[in-house]
């Protein structure tokens, strides 16, 4: 039987195949289809951005390649079947000869050139994709890391930023809890807020590998949010949603963004992904507390009244919402005079009002950080350091990128301010952009002594935060800064333009107030209005007598912090009425727990200690000094080397008799620039080291120094009380 061989088979294949390609070429079916291919591409390109800069729905780009897929095999029947002519479209005729064959035009070559450069774009994206460069689903990423950015509110009228910024708050925070997840704080992270830097100049200041950014567009009760996560490193966009769903279901969003970052970072270092909610509440009683924290984060008594209220009408709407128990507390509790608060209301008559919503808010919300937090204000407040210790320790363990600035201001009013640095250069490192960490970090230096710490902290936060206004603004800090370095008349100036901006921030009208009498210009003190301040004022420049009678009721009431004491006690020291200490001023000093009165931080133990030496009662001088005694080598202990300190020691060593050593303590002290004690030449005289030459020296070189601050902001000389 005879078989066909290999070249018969072939060549009719080979002949049938050629006719093909020659009949797609004649009907131009080729040429559409590297037509179609390239400008399919463009458009597919073209979709992707408009849906990234105009936030259009997730589903865009996918349903325009969907089309365009459709539209390609129509593209080819239609070619097939027709031809574009001159005349018009027309059926492609059945049959033509080879000679008329439509031959290569520029077309045809710029369609192959485009068809090359897109297969040549889509091959490198597919190998960088094979390699690594791009994130896959398996890829593993060293540190599950990420910063928060406000979302932008797009609303039409543009007043739902406190909203937004809520919103994305709530997802940082839920993000926060979770272990091996690194989460920017909140400040570090809004301080980006209308910033034009890119996410890969956020990722390097802020430490992290991933940035989520985002906007909401709130009407009435719709809500169209977009999140997008960002690898911080070459801006790759790593997920992306949008959501449009009614009020009640921003909760739920919350959840979906927060365990849609979870699952494409954490899941790829530790397993599986975890399961994160947000805390639910009533939407209105919601939006109320995101309202609440926007006006009273101003820190302007203003500011916490009206946050006071808007907490007020959330519990009323919702009795189960524990942040707006929690809120409702801190707001109370910085309304007061307790040292740190911003208020004039009795710390005493507050502690109680917060320590109940507060015991509420815990029974609703045992594990959440924001509300141990708000514990150990409260406890700080209180004098509770223990405790107070212990609820920052909760809220840390609960939340680790909780803000503990709070807590670092405690370490320093418990004179544990070396402690106090060492904790706010920590939570520099894991809250860069705080703008309240670095001006504490920079005041904290100051006190130590640390002025070149200081100065290189103060010029970098002049650098990131040129127009942060109020308690942290870099030129309310640079005045703490002027002050303890002697700098006196620039230190009023500064506090002076502070003042200028935000006057009903009570931190930064105090310094003006305390600068003013470090060079004794009582007018300018007197020019800020604090009813307190005026009254030291005018017991410092006229008469004591006066002042202390008309604090003397206020003292009695139990309702003023230790540093009003403190400061009274000061008062009558500088005009030596030491009766009135011992016998009117000290037996009202209040009292915290067991803890013994001499024991707390701004106990006045020089002049209590002269006040009985002065009126002869040795068994309790010898109790004061004892007791001071022990401050102080717990001071040295703990490593205190700067100028506070030597001044201290030298005022304990000219009680206990020991001259010349005080006077070697007093001159490190002034040679340290460090006096910035107002009333220096009569602290030095009431000690009697006015007797010794030495002492004499230092009063006049005080005194010379005090007057070339003055005549800086023309302000007539000071005498001399002595005769040098």
């Amino acid at each position: 039987m005879r078989t066909l061989g290999t070249t018969q088979i072939a060549r009719p294949l080979q002949n049938a195949m050629l006719g093909i390609v020659r009949e797609l070429k004649r009907r131009n079916v080729t040429r559409v289809a590297g037509a179609y291919a390239v400008v399919g591409w463009l458009v597919a390109q073209v979709a992707v951005t408009l849906e990234e800069s105009l936030e259009l729905p997730g589903w865009f780009d996918a349903t325009v390649v969907l089309l365009l897929l459709i539209g390609f095999p129509v593209a080819l029947v239609l070619s097939w079947a027709f031809d574009l002519t001159p005349e018009g479209v027309k059926r492609t005729p059945d049959a033509v000869s080879e000679a008329e064959l439509p031959r290569a035009g520029a077309a045809d070559v710029a369609v192959v050139v485009a068809l090359v450069a897109v297969v040549g774009l889509v091959g490198y994206q597919l190998l960088s994709f094979i390699r690594g460069d791009q994130p896959s689903e398996n890829a593993p990423i060293e540190t599950a890391s990420i910063a928060v950015l406000p979302f932008s509110d797009m609303s039409d009228t543009g007043d739902q930023e406190y909203f937004s910024e809520g919103l994305s708050e709530e997802i940082l925070n839920v993000l926060a809890k979770v272990d091996g997840m690194k989460v920017a704080s909140r400040t570090s992270s809004f301080s980006f807020k209308g910033s034009d830097a890119d996410v890969t100049k956020i990722g390097e200041l802020l430490g992290v590998q991933h940035v989520l950014e985002g906007s909401v567009r709130k009407a009435d009760k719709r809500l169209r949010i977009t999140a997008q996560l960002i690898r911080a490193e070459d801006g790759f966009h790593v997920w992306s949603e949008t959501y449009e769903k009614e009020l009640d279901d921003v909760f739920a969003i919350q959840d979906d963004i927060a365990n849609q970052i979870l699952a494409e970072l954490r899941g790829r270092i530790m397993g599986d992904a975890p399961t994160v909610a947000v805390s639910r509440a009533e939407v209105t009683a919601y939006d109320l507390v995101l309202r609440a924290q926007k006006v009273s984060e101003t820190y302007s008594l203003p500011g916490l009244e009206a946050g006071a209220e808007l907490y007020r009408q959330a519990i009323d709407i919702d009795p189960s919402y524990a942040r707006a128990y929690a809120g409702l507390a801190a707001v109370e509790l910085l309304n007061s005079n307790a040292t740190g608060a911003l208020g004039e209301r009795p710390v005493a008559d507050v502690i109680p009002v917060a320590r109940d919503l507060l015991n509420r808010a815990l029974e609703l919300a045992p594990d959440d950080a924001a509300v141990w937090s708000r514990v150990g204000l409260l406890r700080q407040f209180a004098g509770d350091v223990a405790g107070a210790e212990e609820a920052y320790a909760k809220a840390r363990e609960l939340q680790p990128n909780v803000n503990m600035n709070n807590y670092a201001i405690m370490l320093g009013q418990q004179d544990r301010a070396i402690d106090a640095a060492a904790l706010l250069a920590q939570q520099k490192e894991v809250n860069p952009r705080d703008e309240a960490i670095r001006g504490n970090l920079i005041a904290a230096y100051a006190l130590l002594g640390r002025f070149d710490e200081a100065e290189r902290e103060l010029a970098e936060f002049k650098e990131q935060f040129p127009d942060v206004k109020g308690q942290f603004a870099p030129v309310h800090v640079e005045s703490i800064l002027r002050m303890r370095r002697g700098e006196w008349a620039r230190s009023v100036e500064i506090a002076q333009a502070a003042y200028d901006k935000t006057p009903s921030v009570l931190p930064v009208a105090m310094q003006v107030g305390f600068s003013s009498l470090v060079v004794r210009d009582y007018d300018r003190a007197m020019s800020v209005g604090n009813p307190m301040l005026s009254v030291f004022v005018n017991g410092f420049a006229n008469d004591a007598g006066v002042a202390l009678s008309f604090l003397q009721p206020y003292l009695e009431s139990g309702n003023m912090p230790p540093m009003i004491h403190s400061s009274a006690i000061l008062m009558a020291g500088t005009a030596s009425d030491y009766e009135r200490i011992a016998d009117r001023l000290l037996p009202l000093w209040p009292k915290v727990g067991d803890t013994p009165a001499c024991e707390n931080i701004q106990y006045p133990h020089g002049y209590v200690a002269l006040a009985y030496l002065e009126l002869e009662r040795q068994p309790e001088f010898n109790d004061a000094m004892s007791c001071w005694d022990k401050i102080l080598q717990a001071r040295v202990a703990r490593g205190r080397t700067d100028g506070n300190m030597h001044f201290s020691l030298g005022f304990y060593k000219a009680l206990d008799g020991d001259v010349e050593g005080a006077l070697d303590e007093m001159e490190i002290a002034l040679s340290d620039g460090q006096y910035d004690h107002p009333f220096l030449d009569t602290t030095l005289i009431n000690l009697g080291l006015d007797r010794d030459p030495r002492g004499r020296k230092l009063i006049q070189d005080y005194l010379d120094k005090l007057n070339r601050e003055r005549a800086k902001l023309d302000l007539p000389p000071i005498e001399s009380p002595i005769a040098i």
